[in-house]
C-alpha cells in the first residue's frame, strides 16, 4: 500500500510557467542515466489517492495504469473524494493536508 506523493518520478519542465508539465518518459530516458526498471509481477499494488490532489492529474493516473497493465502488475487504485494531496499525513508533518473524514 502506498499513500503516495506522485505516481511518476519524472521532474517538471518549465517549472512555474503556464506551460509547466511533467517530462515525458522519452525525455527522461534521454536525459537521466537511470537503472532499468525490473517489475515484480508477483506483488499486488494498492494506491490510495486524493481526488483533489493537484500533483496527480488524470493524465498521470492514466499513464500509471498503462505502465502497470503493460508490465502485468496486479493493481487497485482508490481515488478518495474531496481529498487533497497529503490527506493522510498527520497534522504538523511537512506537506500535510490531513483530512480526517478521508483518513478513516
Amino acid at each position: 500500500v502506498t499513500f503516495h506523493g506522485l505516481l511518476q518520478s519524472r521532474p517538471f519542465v518549465n517549472l512555474g510557467q503556464k506551460n509547466q508539465r511533467r517530462m515525458t518518459s522519452e525525455e527522461f530516458v534521454g536525459e537521466v542515466d537511470g537503472a532499468k526498471n525490473n517489475y515484480n509481477t508477483q506483488c499486488k499494488v494498492l494506491i490510495e489517492n486524493g481526488d483533489y490532489d493537484q500533483e496527480v492529474p488524470s493524465v498521470c493516473i492514466e499513464a500509471w495504469k498503462y505502465e502497470m497493465d503493460a508490465n502485468g502488475i496486479d493493481w487497485r487504485f482508490n481515488n478518495h473524494a474531496r481529498a487533497p494531496h497529503g490527506f493522510a499525513l498527520a497534522p504538523g508533518v511537512w506537506s500535510s493536508e490531513y483530512t480526517e473524514h478521508v483518513d478513516r
